[in-house]
């Protein structure tokens, strides 16, 4: 049965898959690409893959609405699933996703903005394209760790985004992620096929989505640590919640405010 499940949910997935990408496709050719439609329509294929995964999110926090710059850890693509099911966002990733088959595909008639991190003029370019989806009205999903990681607890976060939050008091919002199986983690030189069918051959995958308190301010090196340090916290906490042990005491940031 375990064999049968996860074979359906395999080829379910590249079929659901299919049809939002070129439902998406039909929209841009005679309407013209649209953001609203462009993050509508991956908030549809999430929702749906969360339902035939089976993944169920336990959501902490209020999500906020408005043009935020939302900051999550990283622990596997299943994260852009949970995320875009919950939150009505742009993405940046890293630009080997816009080479994956069909997922590649998907992100690039979306409009994900797809960022080279080594190259300097594409982390520009990506800053611009953040600062124009922030003021079109949407929000903005970026993992600033750059990458997966299985934990415990997170990395360094990448300083871009930061300054952007900065310079333009951009409402930043830390989201901490973590998953009850620490091998649904998908990290090092894992491929996604094998990965897929280790994660999605049991009946349930969860998931802990805690969102965290908007704050703001024009010190791109304190927003960083601030949004570094409550994540690092609430994953400690989430994964001693999992392993069935007391949480280590934290007391929440107090909320910065923009200094002008």
């Amino acid at each position: 049965m375990t064999i049968l499940l996860v074979l359906f949910r395999f080829l379910a997935f590249v079929f659901i898959t299919l049809y939002y990408i070129l439902k998406l496709v039909w929209l841009n050719i005679f309407s013209g690409f649209k953001l609203q439609n462009a993050v509508t329509i991956p908030k549809q294929w999430s929702n749906a893959m969360l339902r035939l995964l089976n993944i169920q999110v336990e959501v902490q926090g209020v999500i906020p609405q408005g043009k935020v710059l939302f900051l999550p850890n990283h622990r596997s693509y299943i994260d852009g699933v949970v995320t875009c099911a919950h939150f009505f966002s742009s993405y940046v990733m890293k630009a080997e996703v816009g080479r994956w088959p069909l997922i590649g595909w998907g992100t690039k008639i979306t409009g994900t903005i797809l960022v080279n991190r080594s190259n300097r003029d594409s982390r520009k370019e990506t800053r611009e394209k953040v600062k124009d989806r922030l003021a079109a009205g949407y929000s903005v999903v970026v993992f600033p760790e750059g990458t997966t990681y299985e934990g415990p607890g997170c990395l360094v976060f990448k300083p871009g985004m930061f300054q952007v939050a900065a310079e333009g008091l951009i409402p930043v919002v830390p989201v901490a992620i973590e998953y009850e199986v620490i091998s649904d983690a998908w990290v090092g030189k894992d491929t996604f096929i094998p990965h897929f069918f280790r994660c999605f051959s049991k009946p349930t995958t969860k998931v802990k989505l805690k969102i965290g308190a908007v704050f703001q301010h024009n010190d791109a090196i304190l927003l960083q640590q601030k949004a570094h340090d409550w994540i690092y916290c609430q994953l400690k906490n989430m994964r001693a919640e999992y392993d069935g042990i007391k949480p280590p005491a934290f007391v929440d940031h107090k909320v910065l405010k923009p200094v002008v």
